[in-house]
């Protein structure tokens, strides 16, 4: 994955940085998952402040078993990561459907973030 520059010493941080990502067709993006992760460094240790999964996400019935155990599918296959919540699949529907152009957002980070890679 990617990674944006470091902020020292502040509790605010703001990043304006484009990832370029190639060989993505706009088809690919209702199956794909965006992983932000914000971490804390603190000498040699890391840690995991939260994060967002913008994704399309995958419409469950709550009573389902697969509600329960995995989040929903990406391609037909179940995958645990693909788990956005409802602003989150605004802003990644928001996305694909005005390419080309700035999405300005604010999410909030989830805590308790399912993580498949720091």
């Amino acid at each position: 994955g990617q990674k944006t520059r470091v902020v020292k010493h502040s509790v605010s941080p703001t990043y304006n940085h484009t990832m370029v990502y190639d060989g993505f067709q706009t088809s690919d993006l209702r199956e794909a998952c965006a992983e932000l992760t914000v971490c804390q460094r603190d000498g040699l240790k890391t840690n995991i402040l939260g994060g967002v999964h913008l994704s399309c996400g995958t419409e469950k019935p709550p009573t389902s078993l697969c509600y329960f155990l995995m989040a929903g599918q990406s391609y037909g296959e179940a995958v645990s990561w693909m788990d956005s919540t409802k602003d989150e699949v605004a802003v990644w529907t928001s996305m694909i459907e005005n390419s080309n152009r700035w999405i300005d957002t604010t999410l909030p980070i989830r805590t308790n973030l399912m993580q498949w890679s720091v």
